[in-house]
């Protein structure tokens, strides 16, 4: 991580989904919008901004591994719940109590790159879309699964913000960390698989999900340090997600 630019990956993840028959998302998941729909009046490449908006914003770690429970997201008010899957390698449950009436948004796998200064490396939109792009692209086999029932197509799913995004870190948030050169606005763009669920029924609801994706970075040539990184080895990670709607 640069101390000019700080990137954020997470995933979850969905199924290899080239060749399959249906050319109906209904046919496969009653519950998932179709990708780059509108939601509530935005898009949903426009809601991964107000997630990631909301993520940077938050106080408590957002994005907790090892079945610690979810994260600071969540119900932040507004027709979209805001869930977390896959934080990073390994297996992950999380569990989420879900208002009725409201939309599920999840990252199966994204990657942010955010700066503060306009001087810093890749700073400008272009640049920081196309970091962002060069992790999502190496995530290769996905699969999910909504109430067993599996999720295909998944890679239609990209979905990217539209635009520099902003966000503001709260210096006793996780993401300063106590530090104040870190508080403050924070601008940037993201991209990644995402999936928006349509309002759930009441009860229980488990996705069951797996990614294969790189969770960290590397240099080039082997270097130690740089301002740019590179996707490093793709790693496997497994989610469940359950979500209990009254």
């Amino acid at each position: 991580m640069s101390t000019n630019g700080r990137r954020v990956v997470i995933g979850i993840a969905a199924l290899a989904a080239f060749a399959f028959q249906s050319t109906s998302w209904a046919d496969e998941a009653p519950d998932v919008v179709a990708p780059h729909a509108v939601v509530a009046g935005k898009t949903i490449g426009e809601w991964t901004a107000e997630w990631w908006r909301a993520a940077v914003g938050a106080v408590d770690f957002p994005f907790p591994a090892n079945g610690d429970g979810p994260g600071a997201l969540g119900d932040v008010g507004g027709p979209v719940f805001f869930a977390v899957a896959s934080p990073g390698p390994g297996a992950t449950t999380y569990t989420y109590e879900v208002p009725r009436g409201e939309y599920v948004l999840l990252p199966l796998y994204t990657y942010a790159w955010l700066s503060q200064h306009r001087t810093d490396p890749c700073s400008t939109f272009l640049c920081a879309r196309a970091l962002a792009d060069r992790f999502t692209r190496v995530a290769t086999p996905l699969s999910v699964r909504v109430d067993g029932a599996s999720v295909r197509w998944l890679f239609a799913h990209y979905e990217a913000t539209p635009r520099t995004f902003f966000a503001t870190a709260p210096v006793d948030g996780w993401w300063a960390g106590g530090d104040p050169t870190f508080a403050g606005l924070w601008f940037g763009a993201a991209s990644g698989y995402w999936l928006m669920l349509e309002p759930l029924r009441p009860g229980t609801h488990v996705l069951s999900i797996a990614v294969k994706a790189p969770y960290t970075s590397v240099c080039p040539r082997g270097a130690t340090s740089c301002d740019i990184p590179l996707p490093g080895r793709p790693e496997l990670a497994t989610t469940r997600l359950v979500l209990n709607v009254p």
